[in-house]
């Protein structure tokens, strides 16, 4: 059954857009986003809710989520099949290593340190980023929390 499972699985890839890809691409994949918001883009496709975070015009950044809930309104969790098919797809011809693990998270990066990869348990999202992408978002939020703390 996990077999069969893997192999539907890896079917179904190319219904996912892959970091490096152009909006047109992503829009090929899907059809219009659900939500645009300019450089973010939200997809649903094949039971997933996919944001894509565009930088420069490719996709530098993706969260991926199960569509289905559960009773508080939570996202299902992604099965570890999903999440090793959405890795490979989004692999960049590396090999995912995996970097830590704990209770509730995951993390891989490749083998070139070009990409990283994020299982959160608790909000059940997978992210995968470029390193150019981990390392604006950790500026933005260390610039973020200066301003708020500014005159302290």
């Amino acid at each position: 059954m996990k077999r069969f499972l893997a192999l539907i699985l890896m079917i179904a890839v190319p219904a996912f857009a892959r970091i490096g890809e152009l909006p047109r691409e992503c829009e090929a994949r899907y059809g219009e986003p659900v939500q645009d918001d300019g450089d973010r883009k939200f997809y649903r496709m094949s039971g997933m809710i996919i944001m894509c975070d565009f930088f420069e015009g490719h996709c530098e950044g993706m969260m991926l989520a199960n569509e289905k809930r559960d009773a508080v309104g939570r996202s299902l969790p992604l099965s570890a099949d999903e999440i090793d098919v959405l890795l490979e797809a989004n692999s960049g011809a590396q090999k995912w290593e995996m970097a830590a693990s704990a209770v509730f998270n995951k993390t891989w990066v490749t083998a070139d340190a070009g990409r990283v990869a994020h299982w959160d348990e608790i909000k059940r999202v997978l992210l995968i980023l470029t390193k150019g992408q981990k390392e604006r978002l950790e500026a933005l939020k260390k610039s973020n929390v200066r301003e708020k703390l500014r005159g302290f």
